[in-house]
Parts: C-alpha cells; sequence; structure tokens
C-alpha cells in the first residue's frame, strides 16, 4: 500500500486534498489497482477543525478498498492538544468494516513529538479497539509507530501495529 498525498489551501480557512493509493496485495485478493480519496477541511475559528472525506472514489471492486465517506471534528491546535470525533460510513455493502466511529486525543510536545490515544468501534464485525501511537515529526519528515489493541466479545487477542514514514515536499 502506497500513498501520496496533496493539500491545497482554497482560502486562509478552507483545504482540499487528494490522495492517491496504489494497492498491491496477494491475500485475502489478488488486488493490483490505483484508487484515490478526497477530504475538505474548514476551520471556522482556529480551535475548531470541520472535515469530509471520500475514500475509494475510484471503484477499484476489491473489499479491502470500498467506497467510503466520513466527516469528523477536532478542538484543538495542531501545536499542543487536539481532541477528535469522526465516523466513516459504508457505501457498499460488500464493505468488512461497515460504519466506523474514532475517538481520540493527542499532546504534542517540543514541536516534535506527538503522543497519541483513541478508541474505534467497528460496527459490523461488533468489534473494539483500544489504540496508541507515537512520532517523530520535522519541518521535512515523519515518522510515526501505532497500537492497536482488540477489547471485549472475546477479540482481546487482537493486535495492528503500524508504521509510516511521511514525507514533506
Amino acid at each position: 500500500l502506497v500513498h501520496l498525498g496533496l493539500g491545497i489551501p482554497l482560502a486562509s480557512r478552507v483545504a482540499f486534498g487528494v490522495g492517491f493509493k496504489y494497492l498491491g496485495f496477494t491475500r485475502p485478493e489478488d488486488t493490483n489497482s490505483v484508487t484515490a480519496d478526497l477530504g475538505l477541511l474548514v476551520r471556522p475559528v482556529p480551535f475548531l477543525s470541520l472535515g469530509l472525506v471520500a475514500y475509494n472514489v475510484i471503484d477499484v471492486g476489491s473489499e479491502q478498498a470500498p467506497m467510503r465517506a466520513g466527516g469528523g471534528v477536532s478542538i484543538g491546535s495542531d501545536a499542543s492538544f487536539r481532541l477528535s470525533f469522526d465516523a466513516v460510513f459504508a457505501l457498499e455493502e460488500r464493505d468488512p468494516f461497515g460504519t466506523t466511529y474514532h475517538l481520540g486525543g493527542e499532546l504534542f510536545f517540543d514541536d516534535v513529538l506527538p503522543i497519541r490515544l483513541g478508541a474505534e468501534r467497528r460496527e459490523k464485525e461488533d468489534r473494539n479497539f483500544l489504540t496508541a501511537g507515537l512520532g517523530l515529526v520535522s519541518e521535512v519528515a515523519a515518522l510515526e509507530a501505532s497500537f492497536a489493541q482488540g477489547v471485549g466479545g472475546g477479540h482481546s487477542d487482537e493486535r495492528i501495529f503500524g508504521f509510516a514514514l511521511k514525507l514533506f515536499l
């Protein structure tokens, strides 16, 4: 999975983004395609952000890339603390997660160290996760690590680890 994202300011408090994704999977299904995500961010006041997003707007017919739409609200500052809530809605029956809800907070230390805690609810699977993340951020790159732990309903043995390297051009 390879992402290329671009953001463009439309006004002082409005931005539009597009993200292209290359999908190269052999399991659970053979997928070799390109799709895209679209997003709109509005900051009516400096401490409030509202967002809308459309995922996988190019239908590639893969269960790994279902078409979805979402919206969220965030309170705080990019430089110190942020609390966010969002919901992502399934637009296709084959979507493996169904509607998902996310709640999270981030503390940012010394302009380089974000620490994140959160929770995720996957309605269709009747699964919940507690999440944590840590990063290092500079003006040119970011390195991030994340962990999700399944909780409740016999899912306590589920663990997901993630890593990301981001380059800012």
